[in-house]
């Protein structure tokens, strides 16, 4: 664990150190990890000097007197800032795998030779010793992958010698005493987050660290510092406009989404759904939203891929597939279930105006479980991203995400046209009646 203190620079290096060596047939998987890893840490510590590239891609040998010459680098979540450095091991290369590599091959009989790449990423307050600190860190890294390697490859590696090779996460965490800090955790890149040995990992972090497990999947790969989704073109929020509901005596209610999650509108992707297709791309931005808080590794739904699960549990004949037929709340409901486990609850209102009644239990949803509520009924289909109100007024704001917006990911034009903005109360048509669906958390490691 490395201590953020206020003020303090840290220093993050990324790169790779590549080895091989000639092991006997019989040799088991922490004796072939033991050599592969020793022979790494004799390349580190044999370094005459470590070659750096910088976010610019310009190569330096670093030094204290050169390190402001490269660029910041923004950590999710919070204001400070990193020197981010790729570092190579090999001051020949330049070009740095960013995944861990074992490939072997039969030598002659009884023997093989593994070539192996293993991938740094470590994180250091920066110091006047710099370079000597990083090869400390980067050698005290090698130790932990070689364990967890050695961890989570054993079944795999004697029914087919093969390593699940492991990689560094970072994740945030607040101690006790209030201060952020930063554990590095190394997990296999390749396994599903199912996997009993990385829930039976997690589990032991959520209680050494006392972080809640209603606080969500806290380490889950997703939830790493610098890891992200790609996603095609579609712009990701990671925070809710401000919002100002006029002057007040009471005290105002506020709540809003927690966590970031992608913006799914008309025409994105290749797909025609304009009149059409506003529940269909209400749904994706809540899945996006389990995506990007690591409750999930399945990318996000398509429209084909909702119809053909509404066909496959009853739901809709087949003719549904490849049509331009509207869906709603419950169907949005069913699609969640059968795909992420994510069960739904419901506010029916047969009017507009009665959606202010139900505040108080839309504030609660956003406060407990965070998630955007795609609103459906007669009318079409909207995200609600947050709820304001005075305590003493019956006037409510709803932070709306609209998925009508047709035009280019450009936040300007999105605020312009006010696509995701505060709405009031007459928002909402007072003639059409609503489905409110309130996806809830599942309470997973």
């Amino acid at each position: 664990m490395t201590a953020v203190e206020p003020g303090v620079q840290m220093v993050r290096a990324r790169g790779s150190v590549s080895v091989w060596c000639v092991v006997d047939g019989g040799t088991d998987c922490a004796a072939l990890c033991d050599e592969l890893f020793r022979r790494a840490a004799d390349r580190v510590n044999a370094a005459g000097q470590l070659l750096f590239v910088s976010d610019d891609e310009t190569s330096t040998i670093l030094t204290d007197t050169n390190l402001h010459t490269c660029r910041s680098q923004q950590i999710p979540a919070s204001d400070r800032q990193y020197n981010s450095f790729l570092l190579c091991i090999d001051t020949t290369k330049s070009d740095i795998p960013q995944a861990a590599i074992v490939t072997e091959q039969a030598l002659h009989p009884g023997s093989r030779i593994y070539h192996f790449t293993q991938a740094i990423d470590v994180i250091i307050p920066q110091s006047s010793d710099i370079t000597e600190s990083l090869q400390r860190s980067i050698i005290l890294q090698l130790e932990n992958l070689k364990d967890s390697t050695i961890k989570f490859s054993q079944q795999e590696y004697s029914q087919s010698n093969r390593l699940n090779s492991c990689k560094a996460f970072h994740f945030e965490v607040q101690s006790s005493d209030c201060r952020h800090e930063i554990i590095t955790v190394c997990y296999p890149e390749l396994l599903p987050e199912s996997d009993e040995r990385l829930v039976e990992l997690r589990q032991s972090l959520h209680e050494e660290y006392s972080v809640p497990a209603d606080n969500g999947p806290a380490f889950r790969r997703q939830n790493a510092l610098f890891r992200d989704v790609k996603f095609s073109s579609q712009i990701v929020f990671d925070q809710c406009p401000e919002v100002n509901v006029g002057a007040s005596v009471g005290e105002v209610v506020t709540e809003t989404v927690k966590g970031r999650f992608a913006y799914f509108h008309y025409m994105q992707d290749g797909v025609n759904d304009d009149g059409w297709g506003c529940a269909y791309r209400s749904l994706q931005t809540i899945w996006s939203w389990f995506l990007l808080q690591g409750y999930t590794e399945k990318p996000v739904i398509t429209h084909g891929g909702i119809q053909q699960t509404l066909v496959d549990i009853g739901d809709k004949d087949a003719s549904f597939v490849g049509s331009r037929k509207w869906i709603g709340s419950f169907e949005v409901s069913y699609v969640l279930d059968q795909h992420l486990g994510v069960t739904c609850s419901f506010i029916n209102v047969q009017s507009g105006d009665q959606i202010r009644t139900h505040a108080s239990r839309i504030a609660n949803h956003f406060r407990t479980q965070r998630t955007p509520i795609m609103v459906g009924g007669g009318v079409l289909a909207h995200t609600i991203c947050g709820i304001s109100f005075p305590e003493d007024s019956d006037e409510v704001y709803y932070l709306i995400l609209d998925p009508h917006y047709v035009g280019p990911e450009d936040m300007k034009n999105i605020k312009k046209k006010g696509m995701f903005s505060w709405k009031p109360q007459s928002f909402w048509k007072t003639t059409a009646y609503y489905n409110l669906c309130l996806p809830q958390r599942p309470r997973v490691i």
